[in-house]
């Protein structure tokens, strides 16, 4: 492997990672933007829009993350098929 296809690996995973801390925390929100409008909908202010905004950055930063986890994924496969454009292809009859 090399030190590109590393750095690519570890940044993959810190991606994806954040990714899914972005999601849980947009979910979290969700659920207590979900009570809030149940439980105290006479008393909605500015802090359930503040709630709503922070939702749908968290979503935001996620989605992004994605994204970034999928470029990723393509350079790699990109770097996996000129190596083995470079090697020849793998027989596994030998």
């Amino acid at each position: 492997m090399s030190d590109e296809e590393a750095r690519l690996v570890r940044s993959r995973r810190v991606r994806r990672r954040q990714g899914s801390i972005c999601f849980l925390f947009a979910g979290i929100g969700f659920g207590t933007a979900l009570y809030m409008l149940r439980a105290h909908f006479s008393t909605l202010g500015p802090a359930f829009l503040a709630l709503v905004a922070l939702m749908a950055a968290l979503f935001w930063l996620g989605t992004r993350a994605e994204a970034d986890v999928t470029q990723i994924d393509d350079r790699l496969r990109e770097i996996a098929d000129a190596r083995a454009t470079r090697h020849g292809p793998i027989d596994s009859m030998k």
